[in-house]
């Protein structure tokens, strides 16, 4: 009976949705699909990367319960599942990075003010440092789903977001 619930939840990981996954594919038709959309997709943002990683992880977690935890399939989408929340955390870090930027842009006009009269020497440290933020969360060589994935964990920690 286990075996059989180990089969079908392979089955039902394999054919995940192709909603919120890959546009065009069922999931099962290419191991490394689901990796490669999520990392040159570039609309994506965190909450729409949320249902991927929760129907991805309830997944995995069904079937790790029933002994398939090794299996190829489960090891494919558990990739999948490290990029997901990588994204995700690089998406949150510029979502509140543009937050804070949006912010010091609505006193623009006191903080110029303040700069000619020389009550404030430095502009805000927030918007010196765009470039710097950037740099820190594009990746070097343009497109992370072009990049060698040998070590997938180190890839799966390093990686950043596409330069477009």
């Amino acid at each position: 009976k286990k075996s059989l619930q180990l089969c079908q939840s392979m089955a039902e990981l394999r054919r995940l949705p192709v909603q919120g996954l890959v546009a065009g594919k069922g999931a099962g038709d290419d191991d490394d699909s689901v990796v490669l959309a999520t990392l040159k997709d570039l609309n994506d943002t965190v909450e729409t990367l949320r249902p991927k990683e929760e129907m991805i992880s309830g997944s995995l977690s069904e079937v790790g319960d029933l002994g398939g935890g090794r299996h190829a399939t489960s090891s494919v989408y558990g990739r999948a599942l490290m990029v997901v929340k990588r994204k995700m955390r690089l998406l949150q870090a510029v979502e509140d990075y543009e937050s804070e930027v949006r912010k010091v842009m609505l006193q623009f006009d006191d903080i110029s003010k303040e700069l000619v009269s020389g009550a404030l020497t430095d502009p805000p440290k927030k918007v010196v440092g765009i470039k710097k933020f950037i740099t820190s969360h594009t990746h070097p060589d343009g497109d992370p789903a072009d990049a060698p994935k040998g070590d997938f964990e180190f890839f799966a920690t390093s990686f950043k977001l596409p330069v477009k």
